[in-house]
């Protein structure tokens, strides 16, 4: 349960910060 958690909160993070630069290239925009 703890390592889901933590793999949520690192991808979470990398989505915030490459947000803008991956957008067209994610689909979490």
């Amino acid at each position: 349960l703890g390592v889901l958690i933590l793999g949520l909160t690192l991808l979470a993070s990398a989505v915030d910060r490459n947000n803008f630069k991956t957008c067209d290239q994610s689909s979490f925009c």
